[in-house]
């Protein structure tokens, strides 16, 4: 039963999509002639996100599917001011620092995340170098002498007796139209997860659910220290989408020597008939995992909020003003999901900056099944945050029943 439910979920997904699709080839032959092509039958809609299931075999043939997607769809990120700026700033550091980090994540879970940065690589066509360096953008920017301050996510946190969830606006500095996507993944017996994916870099990096229940959102700390022998931040995130339980996560993330800052906001079930809800800081010398009480809510703005360290945080200029919006609306008591876009959570718009909202979504934890739901971004400025995309929701029951490879690519 369990196998014609995820056939039939497969089919609708393709006709959701217009989608037609042919023969697959997982690379392990490292054969790039031919690929699993996923064709539109109609334009894509402009910044829309589009949701990829993913079957893998292994974790180098789970990245060489993502690096066929990424070279159809996503190449045009590699042309981005922001990921130009980024490179050439990673070309203007020492190469032994980054060779360092790069040394650590290989060693990190088994060198698992390592094979899929090498079959991205290879299915993508790029240089395994560029794909590392993408991967390692909050270090390296660290490490550079101007730092990126563009980030302005914001997330709140909210638990409730029968429920946890996490409502996140994933907003950035600089237009992702057809550069971002959702992808949802089982590999060989892991959990199966939906995770937001970057063009180049793992899922995980922005928000994701798997099917575990363990969900995540993450709000970027701009920060002045890093170590070079520690784990990258994209490297810790996507171990999260492979975790069992929450308690694993927070675990993998508080023994593991770390590279830079981040904050997490992680989501799931506690194990004692409740769900949990945590908001996580870390940098290289420290940890602290607040729990959210039932009853209980939390904001956060990119800055931040318990972790005492040396770290110089570089808090972008609107965040204590989206910090008070934020909590303004969690006193109303009600969120619903297009609430994160209101005027005051919004980047302001300028001529330079024309795309300010990539997704909204809710990672929504509850004790009979985990959702993810992704939306429409939503403001007063239509002509900045109205575009067309369509939504998105997945369940930790759906990720469960991914059954059949199917991969994505443009021919």
């Amino acid at each position: 039963m369990k196998k014609i439910f995820g056939s039939l979920l497969i089919i609708s997904l393709l006709f959701w999509q217009n989608l037609s699709c042919s023969n697959h080839n997982d690379g392990s032959s490292k054969d790039l002639s031919t690929v699993f092509v996923v064709s539109p039958a109609i334009d894509p809609v402009p910044l829309g996100i589009p949701v990829y299931q993913v079957r893998a075999s292994d974790h180098y043939d789970f990245g060489f599917q993502l690096g066929t997607l990424a070279r159809a769809t996503l190449q045009a990120s590699l042309n981005e001011e922001a990921v130009v700026k980024h490179l050439q700033k990673a070309n203007a550091l020492d190469p032994a620092q980054i060779d360092s980090l790069i040394d650590a994540a290989k060693a990190f879970q088994n060198g698992d995340y390592a094979e899929e940065i090498r079959g991205l690589a290879d299915g993508a066509q790029v240089s395994e170098r560029t794909v590392w360096e993408i991967n390692l953008w909050d270090e390296i920017d660290s490490l550079s002498t101007v730092i990126d301050n563009s980030s302005a996510c914001t997330s709140i946190l909210e638990r409730k007796a029968d429920s946890s969830r996490i409502v996140h606006s994933e907003d950035g500095g600089v237009c992702m139209d057809s550069k971002d996507l959702i992808v949802a993944a089982r590999i060989d017996d892991e959990p199966g997860f939906v995770g937001f994916m970057y063009g180049f870099m793992l899922p995980g990096y922005a928000f994701g659910l798997n099917s575990s229940q363990v969900g995540l959102s993450v709000n970027s700390l701009n920060v002045r220290e890093v170590d070079i022998n520690g784990v990258g931040i994209v490297f810790l995130l996507r171990s999260v989408l492979s975790q069992t339980s929450v308690l694993d996560a927070i675990y993998t993330i508080s023994t593991e020597k770390r590279a830079a800052g981040s904050s997490l906001n992680l989501a799931g079930l506690s194990g004692y008939g409740t769900t949990s809800l945590f908001q996580i800081e870390f940098n290289p010398d420290g940890f602290i995992a607040t729990p959210v009480d039932i009853g209980q809510s939390m904001v956060h703005t990119n800055s931040y909020r318990w972790l005492s360290s040396d770290t110089e945080n570089m808090p972008i200029e609107s965040s204590w003003r989206r910090f008070i919006e934020a909590t303004s609306l969690l006193e109303q008591g009600n969120l619903p999901i297009e609430a994160l876009c209101q005027p005051g959570l919004c980047r302001v718009p300028n001529p330079d900056d024309p795309c300010q909202t990539m997704a909204h979504a809710y990672v929504d934890i509850g004790l009979n099944h985990g959702e993810l739901q992704v939306k429409n971004p939503s403001c007063d400025q239509p002509d900045f945050c109205m575009r067309a995309r369509p939504g998105a929701s997945w369940t930790s029951q759906s990720l469960a029943e991914i059954n059949e490879s199917r991969i994505v690519a443009l021919p």
